[in-house]
């Protein structure tokens, strides 16, 4: 079953998360003091700017008296810029207080830039140098290369959150999640905040969204640091459409398994990528179903309508139901050669519902799939199916919306609210979303089993279902499970569905029902503790883990 969007008896099971109950952050315990109440608190714009800088003040004390390793990366900054400026000398300011020094500073054409990166790693021979593209009026940190160096030895590029410079505002910071190459092909999430080792001196007159674009391609190793945040000025470089769409089509040609054709598209700003394949696979649906014989026959009808209908079987798991209407219907679909109606006589159970149905299934693709979900694109499975075939990814999930056509299903952020919570519930049909978030392919950590697509290779791989969660966290304890053996978690926004949300079973009131939930709970957090833990790697840790809203971020303390 999906999760819920709201858990508050999962928030309470989960408070103080941290082993000592303390909360930590920038690497320190020196610099929270207090006990940490309540893991969950958030804090408006202003606040959390206010915490930020009493905490890069303090990180700056300490850092300066940190010896570095003699053998640690050189590091230079590349500055476009043309005469002196107002904002030339902020950015000349910011690298002044930085408690690791670039070893060089340069200021000047970009047209120079490639000599002169030339130049420095002749110099620096042997040795790794990093180089960052600056923009006069930008800023870096203080602590900006300091932080980034202990990343420096596992990656080829590293890419930091950024705001606009002299931001005032939530919507003027872009806090990003880790590398997703589906949704950087989407939408530039990236931007210009990034270093680069050894970068070729030839590329420094590449715009940056093209040089991340070919990185990609080229398995660059590319990691995110979200202990530091730069200020970048809003000068975005215009990108030659027709050549960024080139690069794209080039990332997915490059795949370990390549499909047989790809195109691109560009709509609202967002870059879709279409995937075409030469095997046909047979998916196969399950159904669970308990009466509600109209809501099934709408299920039915939208499947039907599905431009890959003729490679389905749809197997529906009859579970308990006392409705003659019910008993009725079944009789007639059984009429069709497709469909096959499956008997669960035990109690309630969706892991072991579909684990049965999974093992009855003749498709090397399962489409898992509610009652009372109705596809609203006739090649919402189309789609699905060709992202899925991607060596890379294990499962694909829906974009779901409720009955007045707000998003009810865009992801699932692992950790909010104690558990995990639904992205973006409650947005409006067309509206993107944070950092366009709710309309690209992008990875996640988990999706709903209301309209979940995976490999039944990889369904048997980690074991289907684990049959201990009976109602709740299941999908998302499958999708864990699924990233943990290596394979990746899509959001796929271009399959859309209404999901009219636990419409079939209602919603748990009982006590036995209440105290089933909490066991489920308990469960999950101690299973995933560690992964808990570190948080969420599509969900950056600034942002507020008891609301999505975007001017809602985490409090730096941990309390309120």
């Amino acid at each position: 079953m999906g999760i819920k969007s709201k858990l508050s008896g999962a928030k309470r099971l989960a408070k103080g998360i941290a082993k000592d109950g303390f909360a930590y952050t920038s690497g320190s315990r020196e610099y929270s003091k207090r006990k940490a109440t309540n893991p969950f608190t958030d804090i408006g714009f202003d606040e959390w700017k206010k915490q930020r800088l009493i905490f890069e003040r303090r990180e700056r004390k300490e850092q300066l008296l940190t010896p570095m390793p003699i053998d640690m990366p050189v590091f230079v900054v590349m500055v476009e810029a043309a005469g002196k400026s107002e904002q030339l000398e902020r950015t000349k300011a910011s690298l002044l207080k930085m408690t690791l020094k670039p070893k060089k500073v340069f200021y000047g054409q970009r047209s120079s830039m490639a000599a002169k990166m030339a130049e420095y790693e002749a110099e620096y021979a042997g040795r790794d140098v990093w180089s960052i593209k600056l923009k006069a009026g930008d800023e870096l940190p203080s602590g900006y290369f300091f932080k980034l160096c202990p990343l420096a030895k596992d990656a080829d590029i590293i890419y930091t959150d950024h705001e606009l410079a002299g931001a005032q505002n939530a919507d003027e910071v872009f806090l990003k999640p880790d590398l997703s190459e589906d949704y950087l092909c989407a939408h530039d999430y990236i931007g210009r905040s990034y270093i680069v080792k050894n970068r070729v001196p030839e590329s420094m007159n590449e715009g940056s969204y093209e040089y991340l674009l070919k990185a990609i391609a080229e398995k660059k190793k590319i990691l995110h640091s979200a202990d530091t945040i730069c200020a970048l000025v809003n000068d975005e470089e215009a990108e030659d459409e027709e050549k960024i769409s080139g690069l794209i089509k080039n990332v997915y040609e490059s795949e370990d398994k390549k499909p047989a054709a790809v195109s691109v598209k560009t709509e609202g700003g967002i870059n879709i990528a279409d995937l075409s394949w030469k095997e046909k696979n047979k998916i196969s649906v399950i159904i669970p179903n308990k009466d509600h014989a109209k809501d099934l026959k709408a299920s039915l009808a939208s499947l039907k309508k599905q431009t890959v209908y003729g490679n389905t079987e749809i197997l529906i798991v009859e579970n308990n139901s006392t409705e003659k209407e019910t008993f009725d219907y079944y009789e007639e679909l059984k009429k069709e050669k497709n469909i096959r109606v499956l008997y669960w006589k035990e109690a309630f159970n969706y892991s072991a519902i579909n684990n049965f149905a999974a093992g009855e299934a003749k498709g090397d693709i399962l489409l898992l799939m509610n009652n009372d979900v109705e596809l609203i694109n006739e090649d919402a499975l189309s789609k699905m199916l060709s992202f899925v075939n991607l060596e890379r990814v294990g499962v694909v999930g829906a974009k779901l919306y409720y009955a007045d056509d707000t998003v009810q299903h865009a992801g699932v952020a692992v950790g909010f609210q104690g558990v995990g919570g639904h992205e973006f519930v409650g947005l409006a049909k067309g509206d993107h979303g944070y950092m366009m978030m709710a309309d690209c392919v992008r990875r996640v950590s988990a999706v709903t089993a209301a309209c979940l697509m995976i490999k039944k290779s990889v369904y048997d791989e980690v074991g289907g279902f684990d049959e201990e969660y009976a109602v709740a966290f299941n999908d998302v304890d499958l999708c864990m499970k699924v990233s943990k053996a290596g394979h990746q978690i899509l959001y796929l926004p271009y399959a859309c569905g209404y999901h009219f949300e636990s419409k079939t079973r209602g919603n748990d009131t009982t006590d036995e029902e209440v105290a089933r939930f909490g066991r489920e709970v308990t469960r999950f957090l101690e299973k995933w503790k560690d992964e808990l833990g570190r948080g969420d790697a599509f969900y950056n840790k600034n942002r507020s883990l008891n609301s999505m809203a975007e001017d809602r971020f985490r409090d730096l303390y941990g309390e309120g």
